[in-house]
């Protein structure tokens, strides 16, 4: 059972799942994904609810990419965003008030491989454990898939990090290369991860967090819950 489990499992070998999670990564060659984000701000007594949500399906080995965003904010409505990835061109669709506009981008070299890794999933996820206490917490079955369930606790820089990214997708407006100041308070994020393959099967994050802008000095409360 999974008391019986967490007990025999010690540091090493903690360690030596995470990097076999972390090795996983180079045997990932296709995969797919889905994930919802609700995030709360508050900020000088005024409260705003955004809700997102993304799906999309990737292949590592031909540099290929389909994803499906949607985001809902109060006043502006529900936005949806379609993006094809395909080696060096990338086709944007922006749907607002009923009416799609598509642009095509021809990239250079280092654009791809920046915008392949924002984009990808297993890039944030790998990154994250690898700066990451790891801890068990059980193991369940995920779509029939026995899994670990394990706990992380990461360090600051990735942490900020991830939120920026995550972010980012549903505001435009948010530039990872200018890091606001950010104070965590309550953080809980959890990985299942198959025993077989050390695959991530699925993901779950809430963390409770002050952003404070350098400039202006303006702060921010936000809680964020990811899966």
């Amino acid at each position: 059972g999974c008391m019986d489990e967490k007990k025999t499992l010690s540091e090493s070998d903690m360690e030596n799942i995470k990097e076999k999670i972390l090795e996983s990564q180079n045997k990932i060659e296709t995969y797919k994904m889905s994930m919802t984000m609700d995030m709360t701000m508050e900020s000088g007594g005024m409260d705003m609810s955004v809700d997102s949500s993304a799906e999309g399906e990737v292949d590592n080995r031909n540099h290929k990419m389909q994803m499906s965003m949607g985001m809902n904010m109060p006043m502006l409505g529900e936005t949806n965003m379609e993006m094809y990835f395909i080696e060096d061109t990338m086709y944007m669709g922006m749907e607002m008030m009923g009416r799609t506009e598509w642009v095509k981008t021809e990239l250079g070299e280092t654009e791809k491989e920046n915008i392949w890794n924002q984009q990808s999933y297993i890039e944030k996820e790998m990154g994250m454990i690898k700066n990451s206490k790891v801890e068990l917490s059980g193991d369940e079955k995920v779509r029939g898939v026995d899994s670990w369930v394990i706990k992380i606790t990461p360090d600051k820089n990735s942490l900020e990090e991830y939120v920026m990214s995550e972010m980012s997708q549903s505001s435009s407006e948010l530039d990872e290369d200018e890091m606001p100041g950010m104070d965590f308070k309550n953080i809980e994020i959890k990985y299942w991860i198959a025993k077989d393959s050390y695959f991530i099967t699925k993901q779950e994050a809430q963390m409770d967090f002050t952003m404070t802008e350098g400039e202006s000095g303006e702060s921010m409360n936000i809680q964020m819950d990811v899966s």
